[in-house]
């Protein structure tokens, strides 16, 4: 048996060079640390193969007491972060290809949370003012803010937030994984440890410590983690300008120093993020990405959460979010699924997809609307929907195809449901969704019905297929998902263009009731054929104020009795509602027709009360 992981590095199929910048803003910094620091910089395949073309830019920082080499580090069993993103970039499903520059930020108290403080230096100013300018000068990057990114986690988390919060002219995306945030959770539950430890073995003295903690191995003694944290975070935050490091708590009693604690609350993420300055640089961002674990030790999947509120109210790109299933550590393997999602989002790339004959066809980048619909959820998707052919809405498209005509597109065609069914009643039908997941699904399943459907990947908003359409359907209010106004404006508007004069957009929305106001809870379970168990915790609930519906789901797998596999989606907001006057104006500005507003999939003229509204709009003929 092949083992899963080989323990030794394997040939590249990207480069990875290694340089040394002099700065001039690290030189005499307060601690004495070097000037002169590594910068490693990943080249992936393409930038070989494509010598006249541009790339967009992602920078990887580290967390605390990080250093650049251990990037190489490599846990049991895994693979080190240089593998994982060469694995990323030189797969079959890569993502749009970019530069990936990690960034050595070490100091000798163990970090610099990427900010200029007279405690240990003008970090910020040499990520911001050497470092991109280098990166832009050395390598073929595009060099702006829209093809620039930055990520990492914990103190690197804390570094991609505050970073693009203070210089959104230079990044315009951000991830982060488990990053410091909302400060009186992750920081003030070590004061009292701190405390005790000093207390205890230093005489109540930090000089003491750092004298004992450098004459021995480092972290070999309980209580060195919290001490080197606070005294750096202290080093970072709240230094006095002649460099005296002040700390936010009594050294006898751990209380709380009001004027102290106060400084560092001013450069937590979720507090910057509420400032003018922090909302207008959020709002800016092309893509955001936050992610934690639920069983983070400094409570970081807290902060991340706080953060998410705080970018979903700034009214930027709906941020993806995820809380999944692990501690602070052990999970580099994060990594590679943020540095996707940026480069992706941050790429003029053109896709292709497969056509009917094997023939490339156009698609467009990645759309920015969030993708939730993958791994376990796509999965079980099918089977915990079960039998769908007596669905209201399958004649309804059926009889509306029989009216305006082929060919047809589905979308947000998901792994099939009604284009496999069309297609096999010979109908002219293609699909489109923005899951790579759901879209396998579907693949997998065709060629056991004898059919090759065309499939493409790409969202709404930037519809760009390589024909028109007698009759476009967008089924399950997937248009709702479109959370900012003007990508649904920009869709609608896609829908017309792809129509033929005459064609037909067919499109449902849920009206959301006083029920959903309250909140909707359920547990759904089912047994796969192998004795499994799916099971899927769902809470979702609606705010009439914002008209936005929030989503909690769980999923997870269960084997006699045991939990083996699971997922956590939470996405607040997920989805958008709305009244019927504000679909049809959606409609008529984008220049369609009404042809019918009904209830649910009937020809009964909707009334209030009813669960489903449906328009039909049709585009003038010439």
């Amino acid at each position: 048996m092949q083992p899963a992981v080989r323990p030794w590095g394997q040939p590249m199929r990207g480069r990875l060079e290694e340089h040394v910048i002099d700065s001039e803003l690290l030189r005499n910094n307060p601690l004495g640390d070097p000037a002169q620091r590594p910068i490693w910089v990943y080249l992936p395949l393409a930038y070989a193969d494509q010598p006249d073309r541009r790339f967009p830019s992602i920078y990887l920082i580290q967390g605390m007491t990080g250093q650049l080499d251990m990037w190489r580090n490599r846990s049991a069993f895994r693979k080190n972060v240089v593998e994982l993103v060469d694995d990323l970039f030189g797969g079959d499903d890569a993502p749009a290809p970019a530069v990936v520059v990690f960034v050595d930020c070490w100091t000798s108290v163990g970090g610099s949370q990427f900010i200029d403080s007279p405690g240990t230096g003008r970090y910020h100013s040499y990520l911001c003012e050497e470092v991109v300018p280098w990166i832009d000068r050395t390598f073929r990057t595009h060099a702006d803010r829209d093809h620039r990114g930055i990520t990492g986690k914990s103190s690197g988390g804390y570094g991609a937030m505050v970073t693009s919060m203070l210089r959104p002219d230079l990044f315009g995306g951000l991830a982060t994984h488990a990053g410091d945030a909302l400060f009186e959770v992750c920081y003030q539950s070590e004061f009292g440890e701190c405390v005790r430890v000093l207390r205890d073995q230093y005489e109540g003295s930090f000089e003491r410590f750092w004298e004992d903690f450098r004459s021995r191995p480092a972290m070999s003694r309980p209580g060195d983690d919290a001490l080197v944290n606070q005294w750096a975070m202290g080093a970072c935050y709240s230094t006095d300008d002649d460099g005296t490091v002040q700390l936010p708590f009594v050294s006898a009693t751990g209380e709380l120093i009001p004027e102290v604690w106060e400084r560092w609350l001013r450069w937590d993420p979720v507090r910057m993020a509420r400032t003018d300055a922090g909302r207008a640089a959020l709002r800016s961002q092309r893509a955001v990405y936050i992610d934690a674990g639920t069983r983070d030790e400094y409570f970081l999947d807290l902060g991340a959460e706080a953060f998410r509120r705080e970018v979903v109210a700034a009214g930027g790109p709906a941020p993806f979010f995820e809380l999944f299933d692990a501690k602070h550590g052990l999970i580099e393997y994060r990594y590679p699924i943020a540095i996707r999602y940026l480069a992706d989002r941050l790429s003029d790339r053109r896709q292709c997809a497969e056509g009917r004959e094997g023939q490339p066809t156009p698609m467009d980048e990645p759309a920015t609307q969030d993708v939730e619909y993958r791994g376990l959820l796509a999965r079980t998707w099918d089977f915990l929907r079960g039998d769908t052919s007596d669905w209201a809405d399958r004649p309804f498209y059926l009889e509306a195809i029989g009216r305006f005509g082929e060919p047809v597109l589905d979308v947000a065609c998901g792994t099939g449901r009604l284009l496999l069914d069309y297609l096999g009643q010979g109908i002219d039908i293609d699909g489109v969704d923005v899951s790579d997941d759901m879209l396998e699904l579907c693949r997998a399943k065709a060629p056991d019905l004898g059919l090759q459907p065309r499939l493409y990947r790409q969202g709404m908003e930037s519809l760009d297929l390589p024909r028109r359409y007698r009759s476009i359907i967008v089924p399950s209010s997937s248009f709702q998902l479109l959370l900012d106004p003007a990508a649904a404006r920009e869709a609608i508007g896609r829908f017309f263009v792809h129509l033929e004069p005459g064609g037909a957009l067919v499109m449902p929305f849920i009206v959301f009731g006083a029920a959903d106001e309250a909140g909707v809870e359920f547990v759904r379970e089912k047994v796969r054929p192998d004795g499994s168990l799916i099971r899927k915790h769902a809470s979702y609930r609606y705010d009439p104020a914002t008209q936005f519906e929030s989503t909690d789901e769980l999923f997870e797998v269960v084997v006699d009795g045991e939990v083996v596999e699971s997922q956590r989606s939470i996405r607040s907001p997920a989805t958008r509602g709305y009244a019927t006057g504000q679909a049809t104006e959606l409609f008529e500005a984008a220049g369609f027709q009404i042809d019918r507003l009904v209830a649910d999939f009937t020809d009964r003229a909707y009334e209030p009360g009813d669960e489903i509204f449906t328009i039909i709009g049709r585009r003038p003929a010439d």
